[in-house]
């Protein structure tokens, strides 16, 4: 059973602000070209995933945090992103 999942907030990353400093590896491959970053929950997951999306809105890397404040410490340390920066996700 697959489980449901809650976007909650999102960033358009412009291009000035699309390298991260942080290395993502999928494999043994490094992973780059990022354009947006969303923070969704699971059903019945109390923590909060920080998603890194290319151009295509291709799903490239995630991370996990306890606290949605987490999250976007995150993707500031990363991306220079701001809490005013980001957008959010009413529920459909």
């Amino acid at each position: 059973m697959e489980k449901r999942v809650r976007a909650l907030k999102r960033v358009i990353l412009p291009e000035s602000k699309r390298q991260s400093r942080t290395r993502h590896l999928r494999g043994a491959e490094q992973v780059e070209g990022f354009c947006e970053l969303r923070i969704s929950q699971y059903e019945n997951d109390q923590g909060f995933y920080l998603f890194y999306y290319d151009e295509f809105g291709e799903e490239l890397s995630d991370t996990y945090h306890d606290y949605i404040e987490l999250a976007m410490r995150q993707a500031e340390f990363e991306f220079s992103v701001s809490p005013p920066d980001w957008s959010n996700i009413t529920p459909e």
